[in-house]
């Protein structure tokens, strides 16, 4: 129940946190009363009533740092913690309902060598590859930022071959996994 919590749970949570924030330290971007004073005035009004300042470069640095554009919440460091954690939290999902049917195939009377270790093997394999997957979005992504544009266009070849090198790595540790014996 805790990783269906988690896993389900998580992102929406997240994202009512985040939106919350935003509305404390920018009410004038939700949804704010017609009066222009809701419940929360602005943060920059509460601070200069608390501490007025007398320093001009200290002011306007608070004034900087509180005026900064908010992002949408899939573009934040939260977003894509939340993420990662739901996803693993979903495999783990997965990894249980694999083992609660080997249990079951083992009750009904298969007692085969390979029900021994079907779980172990199946959440070794679920995890790594979602681990490659997520090392070649991020590869993508640098990528991407470092050519400034989402064509790659001549970067596509090294693309392919990162993809080629992560997937080639992928499999020998899945060979690794599976104990096989190659020489």
């Amino acid at each position: 129940a805790i990783f269906a919590l988690i896993g389900w749970g998580l992102m929406p949570l997240t994202n009512s946190i985040y939106d919350l924030y935003t509305h404390l330290t920018h009410p004038n971007i939700q949804g704010e009363q017609s009066s222009g004073r809701g419940m929360f005035s602005s943060l920059k009004e509460k601070i200069e009533k608390l501490t007025p300042w007398d320093d001009e470069k200290v002011k306007e640095k608070v004034h900087k740092v509180l005026d900064k554009e908010i992002k949408p919440f899939k573009d934040t460091f939260a977003f894509h913690v939340a993420d990662h954690i739901s996803q693993a939290s979903k495999i783990g999902i997965l990894v249980m309902t694999v083992d609660i049917f080997t249990l079951i195939g083992k009750m009904m009377g298969f007692q085969h060598v390979i029900m021994d270790h079907i779980t172990g093997v199946f959440s070794k394999f679920a995890y790594s590859s979602w681990i490659a997957y997520r090392i070649k979005l991020l590869k993508r992504y640098f990528l991407e930022k470092s050519m400034g544009t989402t064509d790659l266009g001549k970067v596509n070849l090294v693309d392919n071959l990162l993809d080629g090198t992560i997937l080639v790595l992928w499999l020998m540790r899945m060979l690794d996994f599976l104990e096989v014996e190659t020489g």
